[in-house]
Protein backbone atom coordinates (compact mmCIF):
# COMPACT_ATOMS: atom_id res chain seq x y z
CA UNK A 1 0.00 0.00 0.00
CA UNK A 2 1.05 3.35 -0.47
CA UNK A 3 2.15 6.17 2.49
CA UNK A 4 -1.34 8.25 1.44
CA UNK A 5 -3.74 5.20 1.53
CA UNK A 6 -1.77 4.26 5.22
CA UNK A 7 -2.15 7.40 6.22
CA UNK A 8 -6.12 7.70 5.38
CA UNK A 9 -5.98 3.96 6.94
CA UNK A 10 -4.56 5.52 10.45
CA UNK A 11 -6.80 8.35 10.50
CA UNK A 12 -9.75 6.22 9.83
CA UNK A 13 -8.84 4.41 12.67
CA UNK A 14 -8.21 7.09 15.16
CA UNK A 15 -11.47 8.42 14.05
CA UNK A 16 -13.54 5.39 15.17
CA UNK A 17 -11.35 4.96 18.17
CA UNK A 18 -12.45 8.51 19.38
CA UNK A 19 -15.78 7.51 18.96
CA UNK A 20 -15.73 4.32 20.74
CA UNK A 21 -14.14 6.46 23.23
CA UNK A 22 -17.04 9.36 23.39
CA UNK A 23 -19.53 6.11 23.80
CA UNK A 24 -17.52 4.59 26.73
CA UNK A 25 -17.36 8.41 28.19
CA UNK A 26 -21.00 8.64 27.94
CA UNK A 27 -21.51 5.37 29.48
CA UNK A 28 -19.30 6.29 32.50
CA UNK A 29 -21.34 9.33 32.75
CA UNK A 30 -24.56 7.60 33.09
CA UNK A 31 -22.52 4.88 35.61
CA UNK A 32 -21.61 8.20 37.70
CA UNK A 33 -25.22 9.65 38.05
CA UNK A 34 -26.35 6.28 39.00
CA UNK A 35 -23.92 5.73 41.32
CA UNK A 36 -23.91 9.07 43.25
CA UNK A 37 -28.01 9.53 43.18
CA UNK A 38 -29.21 6.14 43.27
CA UNK A 39 -33.05 6.47 43.60
CA UNK A 40 -32.74 9.86 43.79
CA UNK A 41 -31.77 9.98 39.82
CA UNK A 42 -34.83 11.70 38.53
CA UNK A 43 -33.22 14.89 39.74
CA UNK A 44 -30.70 14.90 37.28
CA UNK A 45 -33.05 13.55 34.81
CA UNK A 46 -35.35 16.58 35.31
CA UNK A 47 -32.70 19.05 34.91
CA UNK A 48 -32.98 20.16 38.96
CA UNK A 49 -29.30 19.50 39.12
CA UNK A 50 -26.50 19.49 36.06
CA UNK A 51 -24.19 15.93 37.16
CA UNK A 52 -21.58 16.73 34.59
CA UNK A 53 -20.49 19.79 37.23
CA UNK A 54 -20.84 17.82 39.97
CA UNK A 55 -18.64 15.04 37.87
CA UNK A 56 -15.91 17.79 37.39
CA UNK A 57 -16.06 19.08 40.69
CA UNK A 58 -15.11 14.85 41.87
CA UNK A 59 -12.24 14.93 39.31
CA UNK A 60 -11.30 18.93 40.43
CA UNK A 61 -10.75 18.50 44.15
CA UNK A 62 -8.74 15.31 43.86
CA UNK A 63 -6.40 15.67 41.12
CA UNK A 64 -5.77 19.75 40.52
CA UNK A 65 -2.61 21.15 41.84
CA UNK A 66 -2.15 23.28 44.98
CA UNK A 67 -1.61 26.43 42.82
CA UNK A 68 -4.74 25.69 40.77
CA UNK A 69 -7.21 25.27 43.97
CA UNK A 70 -5.69 28.49 44.96
CA UNK A 71 -6.26 30.33 41.84
CA UNK A 72 -9.85 28.98 41.74
CA UNK A 73 -10.40 30.20 45.43
CA UNK A 74 -8.67 33.69 43.50
CA UNK A 75 -11.16 33.21 41.10
CA UNK A 76 -14.50 32.89 42.73
CA UNK A 77 -13.81 35.69 45.49
CA UNK A 78 -13.27 38.07 42.43
CA UNK A 79 -16.54 37.00 41.15
CA UNK A 80 -18.23 37.23 44.32
CA UNK A 81 -17.10 40.59 44.81
CA UNK A 82 -18.39 41.54 41.15
CA UNK A 83 -22.07 40.25 41.86
CA UNK A 84 -22.03 42.08 45.28
CA UNK A 85 -21.44 45.64 43.54
CA UNK A 86 -24.07 44.82 40.70
CA UNK A 87 -26.44 43.39 43.44
CA UNK A 88 -26.19 46.34 45.48
CA UNK A 89 -27.03 48.57 42.19
CA UNK A 90 -29.79 46.73 41.21
CA UNK A 91 -31.02 47.13 44.92
CA UNK A 92 -31.38 50.78 44.89
CA UNK A 93 -32.79 50.40 41.54
CA UNK A 94 -35.60 48.52 42.31
CA UNK A 95 -36.09 51.02 45.23
CA UNK A 96 -35.85 53.55 42.85
CA UNK A 97 -38.30 51.95 41.05
CA UNK A 98 -41.38 52.24 43.56
CA UNK A 99 -40.88 55.77 43.56
CA UNK A 100 -41.94 55.85 39.47
CA UNK A 101 -44.80 58.05 38.53
CA UNK A 102 -48.15 57.07 39.27
CA UNK A 103 -47.07 53.64 41.00
CA UNK A 104 -50.07 53.55 43.16
CA UNK A 105 -52.77 53.60 39.77
CA UNK A 106 -50.42 50.83 38.50
CA UNK A 107 -51.80 47.15 39.20
CA UNK A 108 -50.49 46.19 42.08
CA UNK A 109 -48.07 43.07 39.96
CA UNK A 110 -45.76 45.66 39.16
CA UNK A 111 -45.16 47.21 42.68
CA UNK A 112 -44.62 43.03 43.78
CA UNK A 113 -41.70 42.69 41.05
CA UNK A 114 -39.99 45.79 41.62
CA UNK A 115 -39.77 45.04 45.56
CA UNK A 116 -38.93 41.50 44.84
CA UNK A 117 -36.37 42.98 42.71
CA UNK A 118 -35.01 44.73 45.43
CA UNK A 119 -35.18 41.84 47.91
CA UNK A 120 -33.28 39.36 45.78
CA UNK A 121 -30.79 42.11 45.01
CA UNK A 122 -30.16 42.83 48.41
CA UNK A 123 -30.02 38.94 48.91
CA UNK A 124 -27.18 38.67 46.43
CA UNK A 125 -25.30 40.87 48.15
CA UNK A 126 -25.66 39.57 51.52
CA UNK A 127 -25.14 35.78 49.89
CA UNK A 128 -21.85 37.22 48.02
CA UNK A 129 -20.20 38.73 51.09
CA UNK A 130 -20.86 35.70 53.17
CA UNK A 131 -19.77 33.07 50.44
CA UNK A 132 -16.53 35.72 50.07
CA UNK A 133 -15.61 35.75 53.26
CA UNK A 134 -15.73 32.02 53.93
CA UNK A 135 -14.05 31.30 50.73
CA UNK A 136 -11.59 34.02 51.69
CA UNK A 137 -10.69 32.57 55.05
CA UNK A 138 -9.28 29.13 53.33
CA UNK A 139 -5.56 29.45 53.58
CA UNK A 140 -4.31 26.45 52.31
CA UNK A 141 -5.17 24.11 49.28
CA UNK A 142 -6.41 21.23 51.54
CA UNK A 143 -8.73 23.96 53.39
CA UNK A 144 -10.71 24.26 49.87
CA UNK A 145 -10.62 20.88 48.59
CA UNK A 146 -12.34 20.05 51.61
CA UNK A 147 -14.83 23.10 51.44
CA UNK A 148 -15.58 21.70 48.20
CA UNK A 149 -16.33 17.90 49.16
CA UNK A 150 -18.67 15.93 51.48
CA UNK A 151 -15.54 13.91 52.90
CA UNK A 152 -14.74 10.12 51.76
CA UNK A 153 -17.30 8.95 49.33
CA UNK A 154 -19.94 6.94 51.14
CA UNK A 155 -20.64 5.36 47.25
CA UNK A 156 -19.00 2.67 45.32
CA UNK A 157 -17.95 4.41 42.29
CA UNK A 158 -16.50 3.27 39.29
CA UNK A 159 -12.87 3.42 38.43
CA UNK A 160 -11.02 6.54 38.97
CA UNK A 161 -13.23 7.86 41.29
CA UNK A 162 -13.28 4.91 43.30
CA UNK A 163 -9.58 5.67 43.42
CA UNK A 164 -10.10 9.75 45.15
CA UNK A 165 -10.09 10.41 48.77
CA UNK A 166 -12.79 13.01 48.41
CA UNK A 167 -16.22 13.45 47.02
CA UNK A 168 -17.29 16.24 46.04
CA UNK A 169 -20.55 18.30 47.49
CA UNK A 170 -23.15 18.67 45.84
CA UNK A 171 -24.50 21.50 48.49
CA UNK A 172 -20.96 23.42 47.97
CA UNK A 173 -21.62 23.42 44.36
CA UNK A 174 -25.69 25.28 44.73
CA UNK A 175 -24.55 27.44 47.48
CA UNK A 176 -21.36 28.93 45.31
CA UNK A 177 -24.14 29.53 42.56
CA UNK A 178 -26.19 31.55 44.78
CA UNK A 179 -25.39 35.24 44.37
CA UNK A 180 -25.31 34.84 40.24
CA UNK A 181 -28.79 33.02 40.25
CA UNK A 182 -30.30 35.74 42.68
CA UNK A 183 -28.33 38.48 40.89
CA UNK A 184 -30.20 37.14 37.84
CA UNK A 185 -33.25 37.16 39.03
CA UNK A 186 -33.44 40.75 40.39
CA UNK A 187 -32.19 41.75 36.24
CA UNK A 188 -35.05 39.49 34.79
CA UNK A 189 -37.90 40.79 37.57
CA UNK A 190 -37.06 44.29 37.31
CA UNK A 191 -37.08 44.38 33.37
CA UNK A 192 -40.62 42.15 33.18
CA UNK A 193 -41.69 45.11 35.89
CA UNK A 194 -40.54 47.80 34.28
CA UNK A 195 -42.16 46.14 30.90
CA UNK A 196 -45.67 45.92 32.68
CA UNK A 197 -45.30 49.40 34.49
CA UNK A 198 -45.40 50.94 30.53
CA UNK A 199 -48.06 48.15 29.63
CA UNK A 200 -50.20 48.92 32.29
CA UNK A 201 -49.54 53.14 31.97
CA UNK A 202 -50.35 53.10 28.25
CA UNK A 203 -53.23 50.71 28.47
CA UNK A 204 -55.32 52.73 31.63
CA UNK A 205 -54.45 56.20 29.96
CA UNK A 206 -52.87 56.89 32.87
CA UNK A 207 -51.66 60.19 31.51
CA UNK A 208 -53.67 62.01 28.59
CA UNK A 209 -53.68 59.06 26.04
CA UNK A 210 -51.28 56.84 26.87
CA UNK A 211 -49.45 57.62 23.90
CA UNK A 212 -46.41 58.41 24.90
CA UNK A 213 -46.30 55.00 27.27
CA UNK A 214 -47.02 53.26 24.33
CA UNK A 215 -43.80 54.71 22.15
CA UNK A 216 -41.59 54.03 25.45
CA UNK A 217 -42.54 50.33 25.62
CA UNK A 218 -42.66 49.38 21.97
CA UNK A 219 -38.96 50.50 22.18
CA UNK A 220 -38.24 48.75 25.43
CA UNK A 221 -39.69 45.69 23.76
CA UNK A 222 -37.22 46.46 20.71
CA UNK A 223 -34.71 46.71 22.82
CA UNK A 224 -34.81 43.66 25.40
CA UNK A 225 -35.87 41.29 22.23
CA UNK A 226 -33.11 42.89 20.25
CA UNK A 227 -30.51 42.52 22.92
CA UNK A 228 -31.86 39.08 24.48
CA UNK A 229 -31.52 37.16 20.69
CA UNK A 230 -28.26 38.68 20.24
CA UNK A 231 -27.22 37.46 23.25
CA UNK A 232 -28.77 33.89 23.27
CA UNK A 233 -27.39 33.57 19.58
CA UNK A 234 -23.88 33.67 20.76
CA UNK A 235 -24.53 31.60 23.73
CA UNK A 236 -25.97 28.62 21.31
CA UNK A 237 -23.02 29.09 19.17
CA UNK A 238 -20.65 28.65 22.12
CA UNK A 239 -22.85 25.06 23.33
CA UNK A 240 -21.82 24.20 19.87
CA UNK A 241 -18.23 24.78 19.72
CA UNK A 242 -18.09 23.65 23.40
CA UNK A 243 -19.14 20.10 22.12
CA UNK A 244 -17.01 20.47 19.11
CA UNK A 245 -13.70 20.55 21.15
CA UNK A 246 -15.29 18.35 23.88
CA UNK A 247 -14.93 15.75 20.87
CA UNK A 248 -11.55 17.13 19.53
CA UNK A 249 -10.27 17.05 22.96
CA UNK A 250 -12.02 14.36 24.63
CA UNK A 251 -12.70 17.68 27.31
CA UNK A 252 -15.25 15.24 29.05
CA UNK A 253 -14.76 13.26 32.80
CA UNK A 254 -12.02 11.46 32.29
CA UNK A 255 -11.92 7.32 32.62
CA UNK A 256 -8.10 6.77 33.57
CA UNK A 257 -5.71 9.32 35.66
CA UNK A 258 -3.92 10.17 32.23
CA UNK A 259 -4.53 13.23 30.34
CA UNK A 260 -5.91 12.67 27.31
CA UNK A 261 -3.41 11.69 24.26
CA UNK A 262 -5.43 14.48 21.88
CA UNK A 263 -4.30 17.18 24.97
CA UNK A 264 -0.76 16.08 25.18
CA UNK A 265 -0.33 16.67 21.56
CA UNK A 266 -2.17 20.03 21.75
CA UNK A 267 0.32 21.21 24.12
CA UNK A 268 2.91 19.82 22.22
CA UNK A 269 1.81 21.55 19.20
CA UNK A 270 1.16 24.72 21.08
CA UNK A 271 4.65 25.13 22.51
CA UNK A 272 5.75 24.47 19.47
CA UNK A 273 4.36 27.22 17.73
CA UNK A 274 5.63 29.60 20.45
CA UNK A 275 8.76 28.79 20.32
CA UNK A 276 9.41 29.03 16.88
CA UNK A 277 7.87 33.01 17.32
CA UNK A 278 11.67 34.02 18.78
CA UNK A 279 13.54 32.65 15.65
CA UNK A 280 14.73 34.83 12.83
CA UNK A 281 14.73 35.14 9.29
CA UNK A 282 12.44 35.78 6.34
CA UNK A 283 8.69 35.04 6.50
CA UNK A 284 9.16 32.26 4.03
CA UNK A 285 11.54 29.83 6.22
CA UNK A 286 9.66 30.98 9.19
CA UNK A 287 6.29 29.34 8.01
CA UNK A 288 8.27 26.50 6.49
CA UNK A 289 9.40 25.43 10.21
CA UNK A 290 6.23 25.71 11.67
CA UNK A 291 4.28 23.56 9.13
CA UNK A 292 7.46 20.85 9.12
CA UNK A 293 6.59 21.00 13.37
CA UNK A 294 2.99 20.56 12.86
CA UNK A 295 3.25 17.44 10.53
CA UNK A 296 5.96 15.76 12.72
CA UNK A 297 3.35 16.11 15.54
CA UNK A 298 0.61 15.01 13.37
CA UNK A 299 2.44 12.15 12.32
CA UNK A 300 3.15 10.96 15.82
CA UNK A 301 -0.38 11.52 16.46
CA UNK A 302 -1.36 8.90 13.95
CA UNK A 303 1.50 6.85 15.50
CA UNK A 304 0.27 7.38 18.74
CA UNK A 305 -4.08 5.97 17.56
CA UNK A 306 -2.43 2.98 15.60
CA UNK A 307 -0.66 1.69 18.78
CA UNK A 308 -3.48 2.15 20.44
CA UNK A 309 -5.39 0.01 18.60
CA UNK A 310 -3.13 -2.58 17.80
Amino acid sequence: MDPISVAGSALGIVSQANKIYQLIAEALALNYRRERLGKFEFISTLGLLNLADVQIAHWNINCWKDEEMMQWKKTYTDGCNAVAIAGAIFASIGLSALQLPNMDDIHWTVRALFSTSMVFGILSVTSATSLNQQVGRLNSALDIRLWLSRGKGRMKHCEPYSLMPLESSISALKISEIPNLLLNLAVVLFLIGFGLYLLFSWLNHIEQSGIAYRNVFIVFVIAVVVSCLYYFTWVVVRILEAQKRSEEFELIPPEKFQRPSSQQLLQQKLHSVQKLQGLRGDEEEYLKKVKECLEVLQLQEIARGVAEEA
